[in-house]
């Protein structure tokens, strides 16, 4: 079942239910009105002749009402009939009971409305006048009324069934568009084509708003996945060649190659396995992070410490670079609730990072401290500064994106490309924040702030 005519059964059958209730509620009340049209009549005639006959001496000869559709009868306070005759049929009577309605029913089966007023002769004998006037079942106001609701709420109910249906398929004509247009590009299997906008800004254009980013997303996430795998199989390429070729160049020598050619083959193909065990390791992370499969703990540790042994251990490494690493503006005992490998993470890679794209005889410095933000909370500011090769305007935008290199070349550094990516995930890890300014050719600045402290975040209060 289509969702117009979902809809169209929907409401019809709501109108069809309320329309019923209506029509019981005018039945209902056409008959209450057709009774009081009769009980008003009856109750102020009654009272008129009761008056006129209350404190006389004697009954009057007889009883006579202006109105023809109504007979008076005196009774006694038993229910002795005194003057007058009930209408013809009518046998059992109540006993009088004064200013109350009451309904009386004849052998014929026709059905009478009496009121009863006590009335007071020559001042001692109390007795009842008693009213009555015929109820007819075929009432003209209740048969009217009846019969324009047998004929108006059907017609009424179909009517508004047609209407509703067009109005609900030209309410849902732009869903039908929406949807059409929304497969068309599916089977094309071009996601970078954009769905048209209605002419209304209404519903169904923030619907169509939501998927065409949803659509922009989706390509640009297939783009990103494409782009990933061809750059994660060109990096595992290098090494995997590099290391077949010694392979085959020592299994191929004419010659009984000596044990430095062995020693140098070995150490080219174990540096080359690092390196793509590396890569393997930093792509599961990346993996496992995309999936949300990293859990936040936390734990207060001396982010100065940290800082402080990573770059004793980048300067012990980087002995040879001809690169000064200066950190005496790490100002020391600032503890922070951290991931404390992850922390270590991100400073290693900036320190690293500023190493490999530094010069000859050049400089690197790291700083940290603690910053008091205006209206935040206070952070630790990490500073890593080289005067390195520098990005030009054109590339800071894409650092942070997985295997980008300024250098399209992609010459043998061993940087797996993802270093940043990290760098930027780990701030964001830490509800920090991450910042480069540079300039091609006189080097960069990064500023990584983390907040001191954290909501840590268990796995039993997700």
């Amino acid at each position: 079942m289509s969702l117009k005519l979902k809809l169209t059964v929907g409401i019809t059958l709501i109108a069809a239910i309320v329309a019923g209730l209506a029509a019981g509620i005018i039945i209902g009340g056409g008959r209450m009105i057709a009774e009081d049209r009769l009980k008003r009549p009856l109750r102020e005639a009654v009272l008129s002749a009761a008056k006129a006959i209350d404190g006389e001496k004697k009954l009057p000869s007889r009883l006579a009402s202006e109105n023809e559709n109504i007979t008076f009868v005196i009774y006694t306070k038993k229910g002795e009939r005194l003057l007058g005759a009930p209408p013809e049929g009518v046998t059992v009577q109540p006993t009088p009971d004064s200013k109350r309605y009451g309904t009386v029913t004849g052998e014929n089966g026709k059905v009478y409305f009496i009121f009863d007023k006590k009335c007071d002769i020559g001042g001692k004998k109390q007795v009842y006048l008693r009213g009555y006037t015929e109820y007819p079942d075929n009432d003209a106001v209740s048969a009217d009324i009846r019969k324009t609701a047998y004929v108006a709420v059907p017609s009424a109910v179909l009517v508004f069934a047609v209407l509703t249906y067009l109005l609900s398929r030209s309410l849902l004509s732009p869903i039908s568009k929406l949807s059409s247009a929304t497969n068309a590009i599916i089977d094309g299997s071009d996601l970078s084509k954009t769905i048209p906008y209605p002419e209304s800004r209404d519903e169904i254009y923030a619907l169509t708003k939501t998927v065409n980013a949803m659509l922009e997303r989706l390509d640009r996430s297939f783009e990103n996945e494409k782009q990933f795998i061809s750059d994660a199989s060109h990096e595992l390429r290098t090494p995997t060649a590099v290391i077949l070729a010694q392979c085959e160049l020592i299994s191929t020598s004419k010659t009984e190659p000596t044990g430095d050619e062995y020693r140098q083959a070995i150490e080219t193909i174990g540096r080359q396995a690092g390196r793509m065990k590396q890569l393997v390791l930093e792509l599961l992370e990346l993996s496992r992070i995309d999936r949300g499969k990293v859990e936040k703990n936390f734990e207060e540790d001396d982010l100065s410490r940290l800082v402080m042994l990573v770059c004793d251990e980048q300067r012990e490494l980087h002995a040879d670079s001809g690169i000064t690493l200066d950190s005496s503006e790490v100002d020391p005992q600032i503890r922070a609730q951290i991931n404390s490998s992850l922390m270590i993470r991100l400073v290693t890679n900036l320190v690293s990072n500023a190493y490999q794209y530094g010069k000859k005889g050049g400089h690197i410095k790291v700083s940290l401290s603690m910053e008091k933000q205006f209206n935040r909370k206070p952070v630790a500011r990490l500073t890593v500064s080289d005067d390195g090769k520098g990005i030009s305007k054109e590339d800071l935008p894409k650092i942070w994106e997985r295997f980008y290199r300024a250098d399209n070349s992609r010459t043998d550094t061993g940087s797996s490309g993802l270093g940043l990516t990290m760098v930027k995930w780990i701030a964001g890890y830490h509800n920090g924040s991450v910042t480069v300014e540079s300039t091609l050719g006189k080097g960069s600045r990064f500023t990584a702030d983390i907040p001191l402290r954290q909501q840590e975040i268990r796995q039993d209060e997700k």
